[in-house]
């Protein structure tokens, strides 16, 4: 597996740590976040959102944020596309050139997400999907290369991206969960200022670069809460 023993012992926690969570108060926290839900209603004020990279410049962010989305069955819609591609983050638009004459889509499009790390998962898991009897061809768009040459501060290394979370792991269990893993210093998920809840995704940071990239490779692909998680470094 290239792991050390001491790393898979790692995995071996996080991952029972998680299965408990889930077997034993999963539904106690479902039951909370219905409540919540039910009680508030206005917007959350003066939350950080953790979309933007600082000295990140608007436009290159969202052309790093942004997939080619090729080979797209006809009988697709952009709803469609939205569904299957939000496992990732946040999707921002999904546009489809459409044909004037008919008014059906051409078979290809753009999706864009919030963060360029939702991007990076999207390519990596969906080029080459089944989807609609089609095998999708995912990409970059033109001027992606022209947005990576502008050039911004990279990311912490100790950084990573975590999507796909259920709305009933707070940010408190989700640092818990990835905790044996290092030390955690800082657990952020994207909040929704309308729901007042999270968006499914966000960013955690450990002291270490190595607990970074240990956590990313062992917990890509993790059930929690009923639904699998997406994780990888930052970009």
């Amino acid at each position: 597996s290239g792991l050390t023993q001491e790393q898979q012992d790692s995995v071996k926690r996080a991952q029972e740590y998680a299965q408990e969570l889930q077997q034993t108060v999963f539904r106690e926290l479902l039951e909370i976040e219905r409540k919540r839900k039910e009680e508030e209603s206005k917007p959350a004020a003066g939350t950080l959102n953790p979309g933007l990279a600082g000295g990140m410049d608007s436009r290159n962010h969202s052309v790093m944020s942004r997939v080619y989305v090729g080979s797209i069955n006809f009988e697709l819609t952009e709803e469609h596309i939205h569904s299957v591609f939000a496992e990732f983050g946040s999707v921002r638009s999904v546009s489809m050139s459409k044909d004037p004459m008919t008014g059906r889509h051409k078979g290809f499009g753009f999706v864009e997400y919030d963060v360029p790390e939702a991007a990076s998962l999207a390519m990596e898991v969906m080029n080459g999907t089944m989807l609609g009897g089609r095998q999708l061809r995912i990409g970059r768009p033109n001027n992606y290369s022209v947005a990576v040459m502008q050039g911004f501060p990279p990311p912490p290394p100790e950084r990573i991206y975590v999507a796909n979370v259920n709305e009933a792991i707070a940010e408190e269990a989700l640092r818990e969960i990835f905790a044996p893993f290092g030390d955690v210093k800082a657990c952020v998920l994207a909040p929704d200022m309308i729901m007042r809840k999270h968006r499914g995704w966000g960013f955690i940071e450990f002291a270490e670069e190595s607990a970074a990239e240990q956590a990313a490779m062992a917990m890509n692909g993790f059930s929690l809460g009923n639904l699998v998680l997406r994780v990888r470094r930052c970009v």
